[in-house]
C-alpha cells in the first residue's frame, strides 16, 4: 500500500512545493525547473495548484471549472480544460500516454501521481518514494496461514525437514567459500559513468539583456543591455562574475555580436536608428576602447572560419530585394559574393556559421519567395556557393551554430508556440530538441570553440489587455490578467475581442467579450493572427503564407490570397481587402474582393518598401503607409495618398512600424518610444504635434485597436524580461 499526505490550501500557501526537478511557489505564481524559471500561464498554474492540493486523488473537470472559472459560462469548457492541462504537461515535459506527473482518468478527471517534497526539502509532503513506500509482500505459506488461522502442522513433517537441513550444511559451506574467493580475486568493475543532466545557468539578472555572444574559450560573455539613452555593450568575465561596460548606451538597434578567433576583439553591427534598413560593422577590444568601423551597410556581424583566415557576413540589396551571403579575408579585404537569397531584401536575417572543417556554411535565410516556406536553414558550399535547404518552415529560424563533428546544427526554431533550441541533423533528418521548457529564447545564440557551452538569451514576456474609453488614459482599466502573453488584439465584427496568445501551442487565437470574460477558441487555423475586421468578416493571416477570410465566429474559412501577403487592411464597408506584396520591387499594394477573386494592383510603394503596416482609411479613399526613403539624407516617412489617383495628401517624418486609423478618419495612431517606453501616439491629419494616447509607466505596448463604434481603444501591454544563460551537457 502507499502512504500519502493530503496538502491543503494553507500548506500550499506557506512554502515551496518540490517534485523531481521542479519547484512551485504558490505565492508568487512561479514554477522553476532546476532553479530556472519556466513559463506557465495563469490557467495551467491554477490547474497545477488544484492537483497539488490533493495529490493521488482524482480532481474532476467540474471541480477545475469551479476553481479556475468560477463566474464564467463556457460554450466550449471541455476544450478550455484540455488546453490548460496540455499547457501544464508541456511545461513539465510530461506525456498523456506515459504520465509521470499528471494522469488522466477517462471520464473522471486528473490526478497528480509524482511524490511531493515539502518546502525545506527534508521530507515527503505526499506521494510514495522508495524510502516511504510500504509494500506488503507475503510468501505463499504466510498468506495461507493468514487465510486459515486454525491450520495445524501435519504430523511427521518436522523430522524430514531436520534431515534436509543437516545434509544441506556442507553444500552451503562450499558455496560460501567459493563466493568469498571470487570476491577477493575478481577484477574491479569500471564505475558506471554518471548520467549528466543538461544544465541551464542564469548569468545576468537585470531582465533587459539581448544579443549574447561567448568567447571561443568560454572566458568572456558579451551582451547588449537596454539602458536609459539606448543600448549599451557589456562584457562579463564568467569565472569572476564581474561586469564591465565597454560601450555607453547609444540609439539604434544592435544586429548581433561576434568574437575574433583569439577572443581579444568584438565585432558588432549597429543600425543608425530604429527602422533603418541597414547597419554598419564595428570592432572594439573585448575589455573596451574606441570602436573602429570595418564595413558599411551590413546585415549581420562577421563569423570567422575555423582557421581564422576568412569571415562570412550578410548584406541586403534593397533595390533588387535580395540578401547576399558574402565572404572576406580576416582584415576585410578580398570581399566576394557567395550566393544571393531572392526576395530577402526587406527581411531581417540571423546570420550563419562555418562547419568545423570550413567547407560549408549554415545560414538562416528569410524570404517571402521560397517554395518551402518563408524561413529556411540553408547549407552553402564555400567552394561554389551552391545552396540547399536543410530545414524549412513558416515560422522564425534563428542564427545557426554548427556543433562539433559536423553532424548537427544548433538553432532556435519557433515550433509549438515557443522559440526553443533544436539540433538539426546534417545532411538531413528530423530535428531533435535541445531545450524543452517554457522559456522563449532569442534567435541569436553562440557556442564555445569546444562545442560544450551554448550562450543564449532567455526571454519571458507577458501581455495583458486594457480598455481605454475615448483614448483617455486616466480612465484605462485592465480587462485581462495573469501570466499569459496576449500580444495581438483586434476588435472582431461582432465586437468581441480577438486575441493571439504567443507561447501557446501553435499560437492560439481566442475570442472574448470586450470585458475580458467568456474566452473561447476562435479558429483552428495554426500559427496565425487576426489582422483586421472587414465588414462582417475577420481577416486571418500567417498560416502557410495565406490570407484567409472567416465568419465572425471563426468558421467557414475562405482563402483570398497566398504567397505571403502582408499588412492586410479594410475600409469600413468591408467590400475589399488591401495588402502588400512583399515579393516585388517596387513593392505593390494589391486589392482583392472580400468575396474572393483575382487581386489587382492599386499603387506602388515608393522608396525601399514598407517599414511597417499599411492602413486604408475608414471611408476607403486614403492609404497610409510608412517607408524608408533613401538618398543623401535618408529618412523614415509616413505618407498618405489618394487611392483613386495616387496623389500625395499628407506626409510625416520619423514614423515607422504599425499604423491604424481612428474610426472617424481624423487621425492616425502608431507606436512611438517615449522615455524608453513604447506608447500609442496619435497624429491628427490636420497637423500639429502628436498626442500620447497611452501613458504606461513601465513595459511596452504590444498592439492596439479601436472598438467598432470608435469609443474605446483596446491595448495589449506587457513586460519583457530577458537574461543571458549558459547551457551545458546538452549533447
Amino acid at each position: 500500500m502507499m502512504i500519502r499526505t493530503k496538502m491543503g490550501d494553507k500548506e500550499l500557501a506557506n512554502g515551496l512545493i518540490r517534485f523531481g526537478v521542479f519547484e512551485v511557489d504558490p505565492r508568487s505564481g512561479e514554477v522553476r525547473k532546476s532553479g530556472v524559471r519556466i513559463k506557465l500561464q495563469d490557467q495551467p498554474f491554477k490547474v497545477l495548484l488544484a492537483l497539488l492540493e490533493r495529490p493521488g486523488e482524482v480532481v474532476n473537470r467540474e471541480e477545475l471549472k469551479a476553481r479556475i472559472w468560477p463566474r464564467e459560462s463556457f460554450g466550449d469548457f471541455d476544450h478550455a480544460v484540455n488546453v490548460a492541462v496540455a499547457k501544464l504537461r508541456t511545461a513539465l515535459a510530461d506525456s498523456a500516454d506515459t504520465p509521470r506527473y499528471v494522469e488522466t482518468l477517462h471520464r473522471r478527471g486528473y490526478r497528480f501521481i509524482f511524490p511531493l517534497r515539502s518546502g525545506n526539502g527534508n521530507g515527503e509532503a505526499s506521494g510514495s518514494s522508495p524510502e516511504t513506500r510500504v509494500t506488503e509482500q507475503l510468501d505463499p505459506i504466510a498468506r495461507e496461514r493468514e487465510a486459515s488461522p486454525g491450520a495445524r502442522s501435519v504430523p511427521g513433517v518436522a523430522p524430514s525437514r531436520w534431515r534436509w537441513a543437516w545434509t544441506s550444511v556442507p553444500v552451503a559451506a562450499v558455496i560460501l567459500l567459493s563466493l568469498v574467493w571470487w570476491l577477493r580475486h575478481r577484477e574491479p568493475a569500471a564505475p558506471a559513468a554518471p548520467e549528466r543532466e543538461m544544465q541551464i545557468s542564469k548569468v545576468t539578472n537585470t531582465g533587459n539583456v539581448s544579443n549574447v555572444s561567448i568567447s571561443p574559450d568560454g572566458r568572456y560573455l558579451v551582451y547588449v543591455m537596454r539602458e536609459p539613452g539606448g543600448l549599451g555593450l557589456w562584457t562579463r568575465e564568467v569565472g569572476t562574475r564581474s561586469d564591465i561596460r565597454i560601450l555607453a548606451p547609444q540609439p539604434g538597434p544592435c544586429q548581433g555580436i561576434s568574437f575574433s578567433p583569439d577572443g581579444r576583439f568584438l565585432y558588432f553591427a549597429r543600425r543608425h536608428a530604429e527602422g533603418h534598413p541597414t547597419a554598419d560593422l564595428y570592432t572594439v577590444a573585448v575589455l573596451g576602447g574606441t570602436p573602429r568601423i570595418v564595413l558599411k551597410d551590413v546585415e549581420t556581424p562577421p563569423v570567422f572560419s575555423p582557421d581564422g583566415k576568412q569571415f562570412m557576413f550578410m548584406r541586403k540589396d534593397l533595390q533588387r530585394n535580395v540578401a547576399e551571403v558574402r565572404v572576406a579575408n580576416a582584415d576585410g579585404s578580398g570581399e566576394r559574393l557567395l550566393t544571393t537569397i531572392e526576395h530577402g531584401g526587406s527581411m531581417e536575417h540571423g546570420g550563419g556559421s562555418w562547419s568545423p572543417d570550413g567547407s560549408m556554411l549554415a545560414v538562416s535565410a528569410t524570404s517571402w519567395g521560397m517554395s518551402h516556406g518563408a524561413e529556411e536553414l540553408d547549407v552553402i558550399s564555400v567552394a561554389d556557393g551552391k545552396r540547399r535547404p536543410l530545414y524549412a518552415g513558416n515560422t522564425s529560424v534563428g542564427r545557426p551554430v554548427w556543433l562539433p563533428g559536423s553532424r548537427e546544427i544548433a538553432v532556435v526554431l519557433l515550433r509549438g508556440g515557443l522559440n526553443q533550441i533544436w539540433a538539426v541533423p546534417y545532411p538531413g533528418g528530423e530535428p531533435r530538441r535541445i531545450t524543452n521548457d517554457l522559456e522563449d529564447y532569442d534567435a541569436y545564440i553562440d557556442l564555445t570553440a569546444d562545442g560544450k557551452t551554448i550562450a543564449a538569451t532567455s526571454r519571458n514576456a507577458t501581455g495583458n489587455l486594457y480598455a481605454i474609453p475615448g483614448a483617455d488614459f486616466s480612465r484605462a482599466r485592465q480587462i485581462a490578467f495573469g501570466h499569459e502573453n496576449l500580444d495581438i488584439v483586434t476588435t472582431g465584427p461582432d465586437e468581441r475581442l480577438l486575441v493571439h496568445e504567443s507561447g501557446s501551442s501553435d499560437g492560439e487565437l481566442w475570442a472574448m467579450k470586450n470585458d475580458g470574460s467568456q474566452r473561447v477558441l476562435f479558429s483552428p487555423l495554426r500559427e496565425s493572427i487576426v489582422s483586421t475586421r472587414c465588414g462582417r468578416f475577420a481577416i486571418v493571416s500567417g498560416e502557410n503564407g495565406r490570407l484567409t477570410r472567416t465568419d465572425a465566429d471563426g468558421l467557414n474559412p475562405l482563402e483570398l490570397a497566398q504567397g505571403h501577403p502582408v499588412s492586410p487592411t479594410c475600409p469600413a464597408d468591408g467590400r475589399f481587402v488591401y495588402y502588400a506584396d512583399e515579393t516585388t520591387r517596387p513593392m505593390r499594394v494589391m486589392r482583392v474582393p472580400i468575396a474572393g477573386g483575382p487581386a489587382v494592383e492599386v499603387v506602388k510603394v515608393p522608396g525601399e518598401g514598407l517599414t511597417g503596416s499599411a492602413a486604408v482609411s475608414p471611408d476607403g479613399k486614403l492609404l497610409a503607409f510608412p517607408y524608408h526613403e533613401s538618398g543623401p539624407n535618408p529618412v523614415q516617412r509616413l505618407s498618405i495618398i489618394r487611392l483613386d489617383t495616387g496623389d500625395l495628401v499628407h506626409s510625416f517624418t520619423g514614423v515607422t512600424g504599425y499604423v491604424r486609423w481612428r474610426p472617424d478618419g481624423r487621425a492616425l495612431a502608431y507606436f512611438d518610444v517615449r522615455d524608453e517606453i513604447r506608447q500609442v501616439v496619435e497624429q491628427p491629419l490636420a497637423g500639429g504635434a502628436p498626442r500620447l494616447a497611452t501613458k504606461f509607466p513601465t513595459g511596452r505596448v504590444r498592439d492596439f485597436d479601436w472598438s467598432v463604434d470608435g469609443k474605446t481603444l483596446y491595448v495589449s501591454h506587457g513586460e519583457m524580461n530577458s537574461d543571458a544563460v549558459l547551457i551545458s551537457n546538452f549533447h
